[in-house]
């Protein structure tokens, strides 16, 4: 039995090897590069025919990881954290390097790989999901932040404009800033100008209203001097939050076809709410592998639906985790959000319930998250899709009263 470690890093990685008393065999400097990777191989399998492979790397994604996946070994995948303390408990001073973090995962998993489970491959549909979901995710990430300099912009400058247009990613609000971008440029409408102007686009009649109003009001500033680089700026900021859209519109194409080419896709589909983007963020969070998780608390945990509790004692504390998954987070959180507004269903009468009971909005809704997972993790193991009947009559029963004989 062979066990190794891979400190990642940008340009090479650090390799170290030991036998099953600990004794180093390899110590190997690889670069990140195809003739390099290849040696890696070699370096794992070739050498040791026969072996069975252990390797523990901290990377949990990227071209490396992959590789080792494909090799057949046993690998783990530590996070930053997990790695940190393996390494206190070798050093406790406090020393750090290369060689030192990479020797400690290593002996780290020669001495507790019986402990821990292997990372296996996902299938191409769940990984093609997971990279459509994490792309998503830095667009409108990208395109928040656009949004967010614009209204800054223009709530200092262009004031007026954002007491008809609040809402940065319609189309029409672009059209104006392009056509408008400064506030001098917006005082020279007229009402009748504005309303003509808004002829043909998808605007309520208050809301055409509302901008003719402020299309009246008086420039805040009549410094003309800054009004070109005002312009470029605003400019550049609507054509980024365009591009993005549009980018985000084939993104979530491409995720439908994903999920509707998922084997499992029925099953989150059943769910309600259970959107595109919801079903894309649920597929790749739970992947393809029924033993990758210990059951439905630690998946609730790595996605930050689980509360901490610490304890010391008479000490004893309730606390949100932090430490988690933040897109499968969000996708929850929304997830709970949209079933608690549904008239008749469980979750608004338990979201009731926690609120009647002193829980803030958020804590509640990531108390029905939870709960949201349970289902979701027996469903996805059973292979059997969300039966909201069932669910509400097997409640019902559990919540009844029993009689005591």
């Amino acid at each position: 039995m062979i066990f190794a470690a891979i400190d990642w890093a940008e340009e090479s990685h650090l390799v170290i090897v030991l036998d099953q008393s600990g004794e180093v065999l390899e110590r190997a400097r690889i670069k990140h590069e195809a003739w390099d990777l290849a040696h890696l191989d070699h370096l794992l399998t070739s050498s040791y025919p026969g072996e069975e492979i252990h390797v523990a790397i901290e990377s949990h994604d990227g071209l490396l990881l992959d590789r080792l996946l494909r090799l057949g070994v046993q690998v783990y995948g530590l996070n930053p954290k997990s790695a940190e303390r393996v390494r206190e408990r070798f050093t406790p001073a406090g020393l750090k390097d290369d060689d030192r973090d990479t020797w400690s995962m290593a002996e780290f998993i020669r001495t507790s790989y019986q402990h821990l489970r292997p990372m296996k491959p996902d299938s191409p549909a769940t990984l093609a999901l997971r990279e459509w979901v994490a792309l998503r995710e830095q667009l409108v990430q990208e395109r928040t932040t656009h949004m967010q300099r614009l209204r800054s912009h223009l709530v200092c400058w262009h004031p007026h404009v954002l007491g008809a247009a609040t809402n940065l990613t319609y189309s029409w609000v672009l059209d104006l800033l392009e056509a408008f971008p400064t506030a001098d440029a917006f005082a020279e409408l007229s009402y009748n100008q504005a309303d003509t102007w808004a002829q043909g686009r998808r605007m309520r009649s208050l809301t055409r209203d509302r901008l003719g109003v402020a299309a009246m009001a008086p420039s805040p500033t009549r410094e003309s001097s800054r009004n070109q680089a005002h312009a470029m700026e605003v400019r550049y900021r609507v054509r980024a939050i365009r591009a993005l859209g549009e980018e985000l519109n084939q993104v979530e194409k491409a995720m439908e076809q994903a999920v509707a080419d998922h084997p499992d896709a029925f099953i989150f589909q059943s769910l309600p709410s259970g959107g595109t983007v919801t079903v894309s963020a649920m597929l790749a969070g739970f992947g393809d592998d029924r033993d990758r998780w210990n059951g439905h608390e630690e998946v609730a945990a790595r996605w930050g639906l689980a509360p901490i509790t610490i304890q010391s004692g008479k000490y004893r504390s309730v606390r949100r985790r932090r430490a988690c998954n933040t897109t499968l987070h969000q996708a929850w959180v929304w997830f709970a959000f949209h079933t608690i507004r549904k008239e008749g269903s469980w979750a608004r009468e338990d979201y009731q319930s926690k609120r009647k009971g002193g829980m803030t909005h958020y804590t509640a809704l990531r108390g029905i998250g939870d709960r949201w997972v349970k289902i979701a993790y027996r469903c996805w193991q059973d292979r059997n899709p969300y039966d909201e009947q069932l669910h509400q009559k097997r409640r019902a029963e559990r919540m009844a009263p029993r009689n005591k004989k």
